[in-house]
């Protein structure tokens, strides 16, 4: 997971200007809407996005992140007293009290080890109800997305509050499933401020996600390959998942 960019208030107003319009936050509040679903989680919310959004149909948002400097952005913004802001893990959760959990902006990529994604899905069966849904997404590693996570091709540009910011990628490492790297940030113009935060994201195959969701003690509902709804190939850049606890 990465560090700094959670921490420092500045590269969290950059990440909040990133995702604020996620073409994912769409999907999910669809699949909220179509399940009826009245008691929602949103599990690593970020700036919180999507939980604002799910709040004006949902009867209860309960946003979710380790996150203080995350929070901190999200509880800032207008109607954000719709959503009850929780700073932890999914073990902090109560039991039995969601029909809806859903991570998204591949959040279920930054539990690295096994052992840490078997434990959140253990606790997210825990704290749905029986028959409740979890809904994600994560990169399909057949991809390899992270070849994209060049400085020539994931350089990026914006302006917030008036000061101007550039963005990149740099893989540092590719292994066993999993892809670390630094992300760059040049902040202000002449002399900018180089700062720097350090991510490392699990990349799970879809075979992996069924075994690893039947043991935690979901069904795989459904599968698509991308935001279009279109079915999953090994072509397809996402793995967006449906789940239901049996």
């Amino acid at each position: 997971m990465a560090d700094e960019l959670y921490a420092d208030p500045r590269l969290v107003a950059v990440y909040d200007a990133w995702n604020g319009g996620r073409w994912d936050v769409e999907h999910y509040v669809s699949v909220a809407r179509t399940l009826g679903a009245r008691r929602v989680v949103d599990v690593g919310c970020g700036t919180g996005t999507l939980a604002m959004e799910l709040s004006e149909q949902a009867d209860h948002v309960t946003a979710l992140d380790p996150a203080a400097g995350m929070l901190h952005a999200a509880r800032a913004k207008a109607g954000a007293e719709a959503v009850t802001w929780v700073q932890g893990t999914a073990a902090d959760l109560p039991e039995s009290a969601f029909d809806l959990a859903v991570m998204t902006g591949h959040v279920a990529q930054v539990f690295v080890t096994d052992e840490q994604w078997a434990a959140t899905l253990g606790q997210l069966a825990r704290v749905l109800v029986t028959g409740g849904v979890l809904a994600f997404e994560t990169r399909n590693p057949a991809a390899q997305a992270w070849r994209r996570w060049t400085p020539e091709d994931s350089r990026a540009e914006t302006v917030i509050a008036g000061q101007r910011v550039e963005s990149w990628h740099e893989v540092t490492e590719v292994r066993d499933g999993t892809v670390s790297f630094t992300t760059h940030h040049l902040l202000g113009a002449g002399p900018a401020e180089h700062v720097e935060s350090r991510s490392t994201l699990a990349f799970r195959d879809l075979p992996m996600l069924e075994r690893t969701l039947e043991v935690a003690g979901f069904s795989v509902e459904s599968v698509q390959g991308d935001w279009d709804g279109s079915p999953f190939t090994e072509a397809s850049p996402e793995i967006i998942v449906m789940a239901r606890r049996v």
